[in-house]
């Protein structure tokens, strides 16, 4: 019975998570910047922007930035909240599989005990 509660679970995670056309991973910063100018108003105040840039970390040290227009700037954060949450779903998924392995070994070993008694007798 709780073999057959966890596939459901896992189920109903998987059916839970977003499209997978839909991800990206990174951070949605936004930034000011400054220009350089000694006349410039920016000097003073904030900085030219906002600027909408996407920052995804490839590997130690490697970090990619993406300029994103303002037309994309929402389906940009969905995508990132999209990947957070199918990364969770994944953390779910792989937890409920562990345990249904665990499930699995631990009725082998009863079959196997209930078989060597049954064949004593």
């Amino acid at each position: 019975m709780l073999k057959k509660t966890l596939k459901q679970k896992r189920e109903r995670v998987a059916d839970a998570l977003p499209d997978l056309a839909e991800v990206m991973r990174g951070s949605v910063v936004k930034r000011y910047l400054h220009c350089g100018k000694s006349e410039c108003r920016c000097r003073l105040g904030r900085g030219h922007g906002p600027y909408n840039y996407l920052l995804t970390t490839l590997a130690p040290g490697k970090t990619r930035t993406v300029l994103i227009s303002a037309d994309q700037l929402q389906m940009v954060r969905r995508w990132v909240k999209n990947f957070r949450e199918l990364k969770k779903g994944l953390e779910k998924i792989v937890e409920i599989n562990t345990r249904l392995l665990q499930v699995d070994r631990q009725q082998s070993k009863l079959q196997s005990v209930k078989s060597r008694t049954g064949r004593r007798r």
